[in-house]
């Protein structure tokens, strides 16, 4: 599934050095959540291409189920900047690929 990077704050534009101040993760469309999340998990871990795993915690996140359908994690906003992604135009946030490999875990892959 295509998944776009996401901020909770304005984001600095591209090539910016530092990260926005707010959480960093990914959006997802609420078809793709609905058709490859499960109400029932907790947390869902998010292989990064650093193979670092971020654990996602659902347990507390109604919103995710509501109408915001995000994942965000310091090691994703970690990720994000050291690679480059974390300032973008507005509108215009960088996709990636987040592929399922089997109950709560996935694999990112991008961008897209």
């Amino acid at each position: 599934m295509i998944v776009n990077a996401w901020s909770s704050s304005p984001v600095p534009g591209p090539g910016a050095k530092e990260p926005a101040s707010g959480s960093y993760g990914f959006r997802m469309s609420k078809k793709d959540r609905d058709q490859h999340f499960k109400k029932e998990w907790s947390s869902v871990i998010i292989k990064l291409p650093n193979d670092v795993e971020a654990e996602v915690d659902l347990s507390k996140r109604d919103a995710f189920w509501d109408d915001c359908p995000e994942l965000w994690h310091l090691a994703i906003k970690a990720w994000l900047a050291k690679n480059g992604y974390a300032g973008w135009e507005e509108g215009c946030p960088p996709p990636f690929v987040l592929t399922p490999l089997g109950g709560n875990r996935f694999h990112l892959e991008g961008p897209a």
